[in-house]
């Protein structure tokens, strides 16, 4: 063991052994074994120099082989001779009184025993805290100094017993009710149940903040929000058919400031609340409403690529391609980027000549499956989806003699008309996933 300990010494601490002959041996062998025979202090000594060293290469992950190098690896290899435990406890009671380590951090195996010094990130990690709330916290209490602020937050260490005071304290104060008058902008989008970027088109539009990454005053994100929930009717109706503002936006192609404009304005007759939601997506708004409120009256002949796909039975990735090979024609939507809208005539006449395989299980009640083995048991090929991923589309006239005549009645009808059963598959829910799929 001097040899290694002479080595690390000499070399560095991740020395690799067959770089050294038998001189360097030798010279390692004296260096470490003047180190050992000067007793745990000097033992003490080589390992802080370890430690160190990793501190300095500004490396954040603390393992054994980042802090010991070679010694570490040479120790773990040799975990199954007892003869080197008390060099391996030596190491690893060293490292708890030393570093940011807990009892379910790994030297040798878990250590197991109490944190003695926590970093802001493991602090930060054990309380869900924030790491940029957390030292102002701590600087705030004199914990650490202002220097500290510009180092990472990995290398600041902190005594476990200063920061459990402080973690008390602060719970003590949330258990009391006594919240600050401002809040950082994170939280403010949490008020509302709204991302960063969601947040600061609110911000902005309704002036909920003095300037940007500012703090802001919580009564005035809290009125706002009483002021949307009471416009809003409560309902014990089915709300299926209603969306929250965000989701609304996206369907309608326009943005979430806009619908929130609308229902502040009260030019919407429906606006629901739903107080199982938080947030803004608590207030929920018909978004035909909005779609003509928008767009105008003329665009309500016509069908978003949600209400296109629903009505035909198809996903919009599927949609995208019926209008990319022309068997659909469609039209950006004013100010929607790459959203589009379909004219709604020509999707009812595509509707009552082709026919997707849900809409023909739909029809015929038994499930996609059944019916699409029913299709090639008759060796009916699609008209649209024949290769590739997507919907299969057949013309309705090629499902004669497969399917019952009254089957090929519902599918030649402009609009669904069919029923949903038991057996039936009907097209899959509206998801935020596909939702985001409409701006293809």
């Amino acid at each position: 063991m001097s040899e290694t300990i002479g080595a690390a010494i000499n070399l560095g601490t991740n020395f690799r052994a067959h770089q050294l002959d038998l001189p360097a041996w030798h010279a390692a062998g004296e260096t470490g074994f003047q180190v050992l025979r000067k007793g745990l202090d000097h033992i003490v000594q080589f390992l802080r120099a370890a430690q160190q060293e990793f501190l300095d290469r500004k490396r954040n992950h603390y393992s054994g082989q980042a802090l010991y190098g070679t010694l570490f690896r040479r120790l773990e290899g040799l975990m199954e001779d007892i003869n080197y435990d008390p060099i391996r406890n030596f190491i690893r009671e060293h490292a708890i009184r030393t570093l940011p380590f807990g009892p379910e951090d790994l030297l040798f195996g878990k250590l197991g025993m109490p944190r003695r010094l926590h970093s802001i990130k493991t602090a930060s990690d054990q309380s869900g805290l924030s790491v940029k709330l957390l030292r102002s916290r701590l600087l705030h209490t004199g914990i650490i100094a202002k220097k500290d602020l510009s180092t990472t937050p990995h290398r600041v260490f902190i005594d476990v017993a200063h920061v459990d005071k402080m973690l008390e304290e602060m719970a003590e104060q949330q258990a009391a009710g006594l919240r600050g008058a401002t809040v950082e902008e994170k939280e403010a989008g949490a008020i509302l149940g709204v991302g960063r970027d969601t947040w600061s088109q609110i911000a902005r539009s309704f002036d909920l903040r003095e300037k940007a990454y500012a703090r802001v005053a919580r009564g005035r994100v809290e009125a706002f929000l009483e002021a949307l929930t009471q416009i809003a009717d409560r309902s014990e109706g089915p709300l299926d058919s209603l969306h929250d503002p965000t989701t609304a936006a996206i369907v309608c192609a326009c943005k979430v400031t806009d619908v929130l404009h609308l229902i502040l304005s009260r030019k919407l007759k429906t606006v629901v609340l739903d107080d199982s939601r938080v947030g803004i997506g608590q207030v929920l708004v018909d978004r035909a409403e909005i779609w003509a409120a928008i767009h105008g009256a003329e665009m309500k002949q016509h069908l978003t690529s949600f209400e296109a796909a629903d009505l035909l039975f198809i996903d919009i990735d599927s949609l995208s391609r019926l209008a990319r090979s022309g068997a659909l024609s469609r039209s950006t939507v004013p100010g929607g980027g790459r959203q589009f809208f379909y004219l709604k005539k020509d999707v009812e006449h595509f509707n009552s000549t082709y026919a997707s395989t849900a809409r023909i299980g739909s029809a015929a009640g038994v499930s996609t499956w059944t019916a699409a083995a029913m299709l090639r048991d008759h060796d009916v090929e699609p008209e649209f989806g024949k290769t590739g991923p997507g919907a299969h589309v057949y013309l309705v006239s090629a499902l004669k003699g497969v399917f019952d005549p009254g089957v090929l009645v519902k599918l030649r009808s402009r609009r669904n008309n069919v029923v949903l059963d038991d057996h039936s598959t009907p097209p899959a829910p509206a998801t935020r996933d596909s939702l985001d799929q409409i701006r293809r």
